[in-house]
């Protein structure tokens, strides 16, 4: 009661003894059908009058049409289909009107946002008919509208004069995923505790094999690890109470530096309220979004106080870049600038081992994604921010600018010109994140690192591992002191005779964080691929779990999967 649990923080009653195999069943759903008829020009006037309050998003209005019913709980949607009959003004210029797919979040519905996900474009002089279709395949992760989540049509017409659009009719199908778990025949003996010893011998034997792991894509889940304190969410949260202007105090800080002025530019843009592509058109929203903005300035300007007035020609050069460009911009310069001077988001004696693991991993595929991106551009000719959102927001890795990337609608302008292929992408970002390499990064970056607060995150990962003991270790020996058979576990069968962490032990952690997955050690019966992943849920098939107290820790939250993502 009270909100799901972390995995971690569940703690393994009885085992059940069987596992389930995995049936999934595909169908396709009519989620939404708008019929009449709907005009819109470049001063924003419709007709007939819209039943919604017309919006503007950079250079476009939009007219809202109509919104679905939330998406079918236990499904999960693999693929969105659009079809519209409609066209701009027939003459002069075209290829920026069409109707817009937005997501809205169940849990950002108050809030007002949308995520643009599909558009389709009319231009009267590639495709003449006024019936137009869009889709896109292959969705998982965060991407993938999920379950709750509405999905909004909009009519969408440009600012340019003698621009204008038209639409009557739209439909939109979601392909959906269930699944149902059928137990495997079969019933765990009674003396299973006597079998421990030689189970954790399997175990062992088997953990020292790569072959037998998998990564467990619960810990990419965005949501998750904002919970975890992967990092710090810093845009589009206003701040608490008034926010100082930021102009003032960086031109103090800035006397005898050389500082673009367009530096000066942005700031002032900020305190001021002035508008720039992408930002909200309502004084209200516009001020919010401003506010949070301005609030990650000046977190950057306590650090750069702090012992970081080096970096402030680096950071204003960076502000300065983005002065004349869309709000999204401003969002990505202005938090890695953060990044730059805080270090690192959230102070590490606060964190628990696990997000230890989490925050270094995420900095490593955040790593890994951006030299994806820059052999992207590369292969694509292209140097444009907006590429970059498309880049970002069609994978799922794992990483802050996912999220960010979901909110620039003009991303969707590459969607249709093949300049990049998502799937190759996402193939080639798991590529280079295997178990090897993840073992191999935390063993470099904390294990085998010499740098400075490295020490105490080691002590901390060793104390998890002495906490950690498997219950079938020494088990079948005479009862030994429960301190003594951690020490020996901690230091006979963790670390090898120079003391240096055994892959093995490695292994067996990062299962144990859920980060690795070790499936195949489990099952001698069929494809463990098949087989449903264990929750905390006391289902057939699943080991019965209880939320274990930390001592002095957060409240536990979140430890079920859904709708592909586990947070």
């Amino acid at each position: 009661p009270g909100g799901r649990e972390l995995l971690r923080d569940c703690e393994l009653l009885v085992p059940r003894g069987n596992f389930s195999t995995r049936t999934r069943t595909q169908r396709t759903m009519d989620l939404l059908r708008w019929t009449g008829q709907q005009h819109l020009d470049a001063r924003g006037h419709a007709r007939p009058p819209a039943a919604s309050a017309i919006r503007k998003e950079g250079v476009h209005h939009l007219v809202p049409l109509q919104v679905s019913e939330p998406i079918p709980g236990g499904a999960m949607v693999t693929g969105v289909e659009m079809e519209a009959h409609g066209m701009d003004q027939g003459w002069g210029n075209t290829g920026d009107s069409g109707v817009v797919l937005y997501i809205i979040r169940a849990d950002d519905e108050e809030r007002g946002d949308r995520e643009p996900m599909l558009r389709i474009v009319y231009n009267h002089d590639r495709h003449p008919s006024k019936k137009h279709n869009v889709n896109i395949d292959g969705l998982f992760g965060p991407l993938a509208p999920q379950p709750g989540d509405r999905l909004e049509v909009a009519l969408q017409c440009p600012v340019y004069p003698g621009w204008s659009a038209h639409v009557t009719d739209v439909s939109v199908k979601v392909k959906l995923v269930s699944e149902r778990d059928e137990v495997v025949p079969g019933s765990l003996p009674d003396a299973w505790e006597s079998r421990a010893e030689e189970a954790f011998r399997r175990l062992w034997d088997g953990l020292g094999d790569d072959s037998n792991l998998s990564i467990d894509e619960s810990h990419l889940s965005i949501k998750g690890q904002l919970l975890q304190h992967a990092w710090r969410e810093l845009a589009n949260k206003a701040p608490q109470g008034e926010c100082k202007p930021v102009l003032p105090r960086v031109r103090q800080l800035c006397r005898g530096l050389s500082v673009p002025e367009e530096a000066f530019e942005l700031l002032d843009k900020l305190d001021t309220g002035k508008g720039t592509g992408g930002a909200p058109q309502e004084p209200a929203r516009l001020r919010q979004r401003y506010d949070a903005l301005r609030h990650i300035v000046h977190r950057t300007m306590d650090a750069v106080e702090d012992g970081k007035k080096h970096l402030l020609e680096t950071i204003c050069t960076h502000y300065a870049d983005a002065a004349k460009l869309c709000i999204y911009r401003w969002d990505r310069e202005l938090a890695n600038m953060h990044d730059l001077a805080t270090g690192e988001a959230t102070g590490s004696d606060a964190l628990a081992a696990e997000d230890e693991v989490l925050r270094i991993l995420c900095a490593e595929r955040r790593q890994i994604a951006e030299a994806a991106l820059h052999r992207a551009k590369g292969a694509a000719g292209n140097n444009d921010m907006h590429f970059e959102s498309y880049f970002y927001g069609s994978v799922h890795f794992g990483i802050p600018e996912q999220g960010e990337a979901a909110k620039d609608p003009n991303r969707l302008n590459y969607s249709s010109l093949g300049m990049m292929r998502p799937a190759d992408i996402q193939r080639e970002l798991l590529e280079a994140y295997t178990p090897a390499i993840v073992r191999e990064r935390v063993r470099s970056r904390v294990f085998e690192s010499t740098g400075e607060g490295v020490q105490a995150l080691r002590e901390k990962l060793v104390d998890w591992l002495r906490a950690h003991a498997p219950q079938g270790f020494l088990r079948g020996r005479p009862e030994p002191d429960e301190q003594a058979r951690r020490e020996a576990w901690l230091f006979e069968q963790c670390h090898d005779d120079g003391y240096h962490l055994r892959d093995a032990a490695l292994n067996y952690m990062l299962c144990r964080m859920h980060i690795l997955r070790a499936d195949r050690l489990a099952c001698l019966c069929t494809d463990p691929e098949s087989l449903a992943r264990p929750t905390s849920s006391s289902q057939p098939g699943q080991a019965a779990a209880r939320p274990t107290g930390r001592p002095g820790g957060r409240p536990a939250a979140t430890a079920q999967a859904q709708g592909g993502q586990a947070e």
